[in-house]
């Protein structure tokens, strides 16, 4: 972004010290989807402090609110979970003090990716139940509860549960699909994609990670590097389960490659150490 983002970072810098908290906030609330997108750490760190300290001073329970979501998604895409956590946890507390139920509802579906990731299961899926229940109460929620739905069939993935999760990845891949959101319809296929290689149906596997790769590799999508490593990963472990070694191991180089332009560190240690155990099965072969 270059001078631009420098420029934009000074806006709301300047809006701040003028004492115009309530644009300072509302400027970093707006800027937060685009930093995530282009996963631009260093400014998003900034502007979410600026936004935060903003809404603080203008007594703005939503804007506090809004800061602490932010400041939660900054910190879980950096992997920092309990800092992350801590602030979904105040961002949760303070829509409840509003009574804002679909504040309340996005909260506890970050606070269940949270423990998704760092594989307190169970826990996850509570947290998206109890989201889904919210939504369902609300009205225009169809693609929230396609969202919450997607997540907590990834945390059955992981509690052996994949037919069960691929039926549900099957629905949510069409709400997506009438919604025109391409990120969440390939979020959705990549895990679809793990759930048919979890039961066996390579052939249906190769199929839906390679549509969302397709995805996420035209102009609209094009770029959010992040999910497009981590779909590569996938397809590398599709090819390894289908006896393609050598493409495999091209495949997670691809990956590796990416996540290392991004800073992702987690990313390229995962694509690496496919790669390394795909080495390790063909030496295991001769």
């Amino acid at each position: 972004m270059g001078d631009r983002a420098a420029t934009i970072i000074s806006i709301v810098r300047t809006a701040a010290q003028a004492g115009l908290h309530g644009l300072a906030w509302r400027m970093s609330a707006v800027l937060r989807a685009v930093y995530a997108h282009r996963n631009a750490v260093t400014d998003w760190r900034e502007v979410a402090a600026i936004g935060a300290a903003s809404a603080v001073a203008d007594g703005d329970l939503a804007g506090q609110a809004l800061a602490a979501e932010s400041l939660g998604d900054l910190y879980a895409q950096t992997s920092h979970l309990r800092e992350a956590e801590s602030h979904h946890r105040h961002a949760l507390e303070i829509y409840r003090r509003l009574g804002d139920r679909f504040g309340q509802a996005r909260a506890l579906n970050a606070l269940g990716l949270l423990f998704l990731r760092q594989r307190h299961l169970r826990d996850a899926c509570a947290h998206f139940e109890d989201s889904s229940l919210i939504f369902a109460e609300l009205d225009d929620t169809a693609h929230w509860l396609a969202v919450t739905g997607t997540n907590e069939a990834e945390a059955l993935i992981e509690l052996d549960r994949a037919s069960e999760a691929a039926h549900i990845f099957s629905e949510t891949v069409a709400v997506f699909d009438y919604f025109h959101d391409r990120h969440s319809q390939g979020h959705a296929l990549f895990l679809l994609a793990r759930a048919q290689r979890a039961q066996g149906d390579l052939i249906s596997a190769r199929a839906c990670i390679d549509a969302a790769l397709a995805i996420a590799t035209t102009a609209a999508t094009v770029g959010n590097p992040i999910w497009r490593g981590s779909w590569l990963v996938e397809l590398g472990h599709v090819q390894r389960a289908a006896g393609q070694p050598a493409d495999a191991l091209e495949t997670y180089q691809r990956a590796a490659e990416i996540h290392r332009e991004l800073g992702d560190r987690g990313g390229e240690a995962l694509a690496l150490a496919a790669a390394a155990e795909t080495h390790r099965e063909q030496g295991a072969r001769r």
